[in-house]
């Protein structure tokens, strides 16, 4: 009977199902995206950042977060770099960098090098994350208030 009332509670800690709370996607030293925050930061070289909000609907949220986890990202690691390493990286290159926060205060990040030659996550092992990533950026895309905002500046720096 003891044995009982120690597996119930690690069976009812199991199924608890930790949510995405937020995304934060920042390009380089030019821009950061708050998705579920509605959020777009242009940073610039010589002025003050420019703040836009945009709207996110709760559909659009929830097929991200389906996304997720029909791509099985959470069987990446909690931090990692996504780079063509088989091939020198030429200049200029960019990184987009993604945050992502869940509701047990625990974080996923992922970066993404790429000089716009090749893009790093056409290699097999990256194909579920590429489809989440695009994902997002057609959301982003769609927003008019990121589309007509300020072009930042801090890529020519």
């Amino acid at each position: 009977m003891k044995k009982i009332f120690f597996i119930i509670p690690l069976l009812f800690m199991s199924c608890i199902k930790k949510d995405i709370t937020s995304i934060i996607i920042q390009d380089d030293q030019s821009s950061e995206v708050n998705l579920f925050k509605g959020e777009y930061t242009v940073h610039f070289m010589n002025k003050k950042d420019a703040n836009y909000k945009f709207y996110i609907t709760e559909d659009e949220i929830t097929e991200i977060k389906d996304t997720y986890d029909d791509q099985n990202i959470k069987n990446y690691k909690n931090e990692f770099l996504i780079t063509n390493d088989d091939e020198p990286i030429m200049m200029p290159a960019s990184d987009m960098k993604y945050i992502i926060s869940f509701s047990d205060d625990s974080k996923q990040t992922f970066t993404v090098k790429t000089d716009f030659i090749k893009n790093p996550l056409d290699k097999e092992k990256y194909k579920n994350l590429k489809i989440f990533i695009e994902k997002i950026n057609k959301i982003i895309k769609s927003k008019k208030e990121i589309k007509n905002a300020l072009k930042s500046d801090a890529k020519y720096m």
